[in-house]
């Protein structure tokens, strides 16, 4: 979900919240303030009926009106004035000026000191809707009875509010909610800014900070989702594409010097050969026709070595580099092996190496290789195999085989074998078991790393076995046109 519709979603939430509270709010404000207010009533015959319809809640009066010795009946007349307590009303009783009952004698005192209410003749009652007393204000009725042999009196009041401090008390209590409410949804959305926005974006800077020091090994990571996190996710592609990069070009610098030691170490030999040679033929060393071929046959064996040389590192640059044009065409793999190994059979006769070749695949298996490119990888091993083999029984076995996707080659040496700590780097560039090149073996050290190359830019893999002692195995895959399956299998060669 984008910022944009969470933040439209947050707003639409929080109005409804804010609403919500500000309604309910102000019921509750308007609720207390007309139960206060209610009791700030005009002056005149509408105060003495509500008013005694507010008696009539605290019971009916007419016993205690009848009977004068109710009056002194202290059970039942606590029972009245609990009643009317409840309802927030006061009550003081007098016979012929004498208090007997009071809820408040103080302000029963103010009240009958200072007060002379006026007589309601309809209503036989006298009231008065203002008695100030204390900073507070009241609102009385008075009842006068007449017994028999005396006069009673019932004054009833009420504490009023003034409806200038209840607007007052109303008004800011509802100003305090809105800043409330307003305070409420700032809050969470600086909050939701600062989560959402915020601390992502300070980690970016500390990020940008941390790169510009040359610092690559940290990370950038973040809860946000939508485009906050697509930011930071795409910061953090860029640092580790960054980091690739800058490796990239160390390995590319330290290859560059080592290709550049190997170079220089791999042409001084065939030049020292055959400057000395030459050096020889111009002295005189070589004073009889036999020597003197010898030496020339020496300087063209050395050029050769020179120019394989260079041609072994021009390919391997245009592989490396990403530069040389494949033309992958569907193969017949048994066929393409066939007419290799008639090619190199001569070849490896002169070594005395026996060649055996089997395929433990379907005749008429295809693959998707470049055959010119193929066959530098076949002869390449093998060139390899004949530089390790010093036994008298040389022998090297090919055999293929295959499974749904992809044909095996394993080509098979019964040579020296090589070491299993150095197995992992035979495919390495310029690598060699005598890594102080002091052996008389010649070559560029790029035979088994172009193979590589070239296997895997055909989408196939490459890697050797090998028993020191024993031999070496290379194995490399092959990528078959389609999965068919054939009755006919291939016979041994």
């Amino acid at each position: 979900m984008s910022i944009k519709a969470k933040f439209i979603i947050a707003f639409i939430i929080m109005v409804i919240i804010s609403i919500t509270i500000l309604l309910g709010s102000f019921a509750f404000l308007t609720v207390n303030f007309l139960s206060s207010a209610s009791f700030e009533i005009t002056k005149g015959e509408d105060f003495g009926r509500l008013f005694f319809n507010v008696l009539d809640l605290a019971g009916d009066f007419d016993d205690v009106y009848n009977n004068k010795e109710l009056l002194y009946d202290e059970e039942y007349m606590n029972l009245i004035l609990n009643k009317l307590k409840n309802i927030n009303i006061s009550m003081s009783v007098t016979i012929d000026n004498e208090l007997i009952h009071s809820t408040d004698k103080v302000l029963f005192s103010q009240i009958y000191n200072n007060i002379e209410p006026q007589y309601d003749e309809k209503n036989d009652n006298y009231y008065d809707n203002y008695v100030p007393f204390n900073d507070k204000e009241y609102s009385l009725i008075l009842d006068e009875i007449n017994y028999n042999d005396s006069i009673g009196r019932f004054y009833y009041y009420i504490e009023i509010t003034n409806l200038k401090n209840v607007v007052i008390s109303y008004v800011v209590s509802l100003i305090l909610v809105i800043i409330g409410v307003f305070g409420l949804i700032t809050f969470v959305l600086i909050m939701m800014t600062n989560k959402l926005i915020i601390k992502p974006l300070r980690k970016i800077e500390y990020g940008t900070e941390q790169i510009k020091n040359g610092n690559l090994d940290f990370s950038i990571e973040t809860k946000s989702k939508g485009e906050i996190n697509k930011v930071c996710n795409a910061f953090e592609r860029m640092r580790k594409e960054l980091k690739n990069s800058i490796e990239k070009q160390l390995r590319y610098e330290e290859n560059r010097k080592e290709l550049i030691s190997s170079i220089s170490h791999d042409l001084k030999t065939p030049i020292t050969s055959i400057k000395g040679y030459v050096e020889g033929i111009k002295d005189g060393v070589a004073n009889t026709p036999e020597k003197f071929n010898k030496y020339l046959d020496v300087i063209y064996s050395k050029s050769i070595d020179m120019d394989k040389l260079i041609d072994d590192l021009f390919l391997f640059s245009k592989l490396d580099l990403d530069r040389l044009t494949f033309e992958i065409k569907p193969v017949n793999i048994t066929k393409y092996f066939n007419d290799c190994i008639d090619e190199m059979s001569f070849e490896l006769s002169k070594y005395d190496i026996l060649l055996k070749f089997t395929a433990d695949i379907y005749k008429n298996t295809e693959v998707l290789i470049d055959q010119q490119k193929l066959k530098r990888v076949i002869q390449n091993i093998i060139q390899n195999s004949i530089k390790y083999m010093y036994n008298d029984n040389k022998k090297i076995d090919i055999n293929l085989s295959e499974d749904e996707k992809e044909v095996l080659v394993a080509i098979r040496d019964n040579g020296i074998g090589i070491k299993e700590q150095a197995l992992p780097y035979i495919f390495d560039k310029f690598y060699r078991t005598d890594k102080a090149r002091t052996t008389s073996i010649s070559g560029s050290g790029l035979g088994l790393a172009i193979a590589k190359q070239i296997i895997e830019r055909q989408g196939g893999r490459i890697y050797a076995k090998s028993i020191y002692g024993s031999g070496t195995t290379i194995f490399f895959t092959l990528k078959k046109v389609k999965e068919r399956i054939f009755n006919e299998k291939n016979s041994d060669y």
